[in-house]
């Protein structure tokens, strides 16, 4: 047999008839592959982020803050607003005057930010009687009510509002706490120190009051499942 001809034999011995279902199988274990290499990557992407409730407009949150976070303030005055956090929403909030912000706050997009807070009494202040924006009067007594047995004066998770409340209709910028505590008493003329350790979401506009009511009880839980978490845990000391 010539070397030509044994060549061909070997080569003839190796080659496969093309087999129709084998093909199938093996087209569909490489799709297999990419997707999950394409599941593998993506979670890798995302692995420094923390999942927060299923909702479009959420702000993807770090697992720990990232800049310009965190930020955080001196003691500035507890100032009441137009009290429709409390009476209409259910949700009571504590307006601070921006003008004792550092810069930086005040330079913040609009929209839904979360943090630690920690209020105390203003030293050597009587009560007072104040009108709020809405004519109304309400009573400063100036934190002396706040209670160390119920937890007032710990530092708190707090959620931050940066806006003007477009379902309202203002004009102007607030910043407003919703400090996640069972108060037993108002506490308007009180002290506040926070920190600004993540961004939820942008300020939205609502065309009723209850699709308002709903996205703040997201936000509450969102930055309830944040704060829990060691890194966030750790801010607590800057008050």
């Amino acid at each position: 047999m010539s070397a030509d001809s044994a060549g061909k034999l070997v080569s003839s011995a190796f080659e496969v008839p093309l087999n129709s279902s084998m093909f199938t199988w093996t087209v569909y274990i490489s799709i297999l592959v990419v997707l999950a290499g394409t599941i593998l990557m993506h979670r890798n992407s995302n692995a420094d982020m923390i999942d927060s409730l299923e909702r479009e407009v959420n702000l993807p949150i770090p697992v720990q803050p990232g800049p310009p976070f965190p930020l955080v303030t001196e003691y500035c005055d507890i100032v009441c607003g137009f009290g429709r956090g409390s009476a209409e929403l259910g949700i009571p909030t504590a307006n601070v005057p921006i003008g004792q912000l550092p810069r930086q706050m005040n330079d913040l997009d609009l929209g839904v930010y979360f943090g630690f807070a920690h209020i105390k009494p203003a030293e050597h202040r009587e009560p007072s009687v104040e009108t709020r924006q809405d004519g109304r009067t309400v009573v400063y007594n100036y934190g002396q009510y706040l209670s160390e047995v119920n937890g007032d004066l710990d530092v708190l998770p707090m959620v931050l509002s940066v806006g003007k409340n477009p379902f309202y209709g203002n004009d102007f910028k607030t910043m407003e706490l919703h400090v996640l505590h069972d108060f037993k008493n108002d506490f308007y003329g009180a002290k506040v120190k926070f920190n600004i350790l993540g961004h939820i979401r942008p300020e939205l506009n609502y065309t009723t009051k209850e699709a308002l009511i709903k996205d703040i009880n997201i936000d509450i839980k969102t930055a309830q499942s944040v704060l829990v978490t060691s890194p966030y845990q750790t801010f607590k000391r800057q008050l």
